[in-house]
């Protein structure tokens, strides 16, 4: 996200396309929810990949695009269940390509939410520490 160091915010650079949310809980989600993209940028640690928003955004059904392509493949598939962007230049054209293509957005959404929604929720993080603790204790 270095390309963003120094910049100005999207909602002053673009005020009459993109607003300032600042919400939690129930009205994030439907801020989310009621998106057609959501943007996302990871921080530059090698382990910031996946972060919270890259699940929220596919299972509450927009679609995600976000950086970080080469780590992202561990948990989605790009170009399927979200869409990668490499640069600000990059970026702007997949936004309009996407807005444009809402059959091609469409397809990529479900898939990343039926992803999201078999595999990431809170109920699989719970089994994969329960079989942890469970070989550690010898059950």
């Amino acid at each position: 996200a270095k390309y963003f160091i120094g910049k100005e915010p999207l909602h002053k650079l673009y005020p009459d396309k993109v607003k300032k949310v600042e919400l939690f809980g129930k009205k994030y989600n439907e801020v989310i929810a009621d998106s057609k993209i959501v943007i996302n940028t990871h921080r530059d640690e090698l382990c910031d990949y996946g972060n919270i928003r890259d699940f929220e955004v596919t299972g509450l059904g927009s679609l995600l695009i976000t950086d970080k392509a080469e780590n992202m493949k561990e948990l989605f598939v790009d170009g399927e269940e979200y869409v990668s962007f490499l640069d600000k230049k990059d970026l702007l054209e997949k936004i309009k390509y996407y807005l444009k293509n809402n059959e091609e957005r469409e397809k990529i959404t479900l898939a990343g939410m039926k992803k999201t929604h078999n595999n990431f929720l809170a109920k699989h993080r719970a089994e994969v520490i329960k079989k942890v603790f469970d070989a550690k204790l010898k059950i």
